[in-house]
């Protein structure tokens, strides 16, 4: 019977550096996709959020001409005249921005 003589493997310089070249390949490929998509979903998000922000200043516009239309002097006059109450006009304010 035969001796069966078996030969250790040894890793070599290379192979060592072209399994990291692999494994650093994959992780770069990885995180540029992880990092792409992250980037597409703050996109979006923050064009979501600038739209909500327009949308806010538009409704802010019109509630600052309706406290303007509100507060004028002669809408309220007519309102004291048409109830038949007295004006004192120490007791009569009107807040502008």
């Amino acid at each position: 019977m035969k001796k069966v003589i078996r030969k250790r493997r040894t890793l070599k310089l290379t192979g060592v550096i072209f399994v990291m070249f692999m494994v650093s390949f994959v992780v770069f490929l990885g995180s540029s996709i992880f990092l792409r998509s992250y980037n597409v979903s703050m996109n979006y998000t923050k064009y979501q959020l600038e739209a909500q922000i327009s949308k806010m200043k538009a409704e802010n516009e019109v509630l600052k001409f309706d406290v303007r239309e509100l507060g004028n002097y002669d809408r309220i006059a007519n309102i004291i005249n048409a109830e038949n109450m007295t004006v004192n006009e120490t007791n009569v304010r009107v807040i502008e921005d």
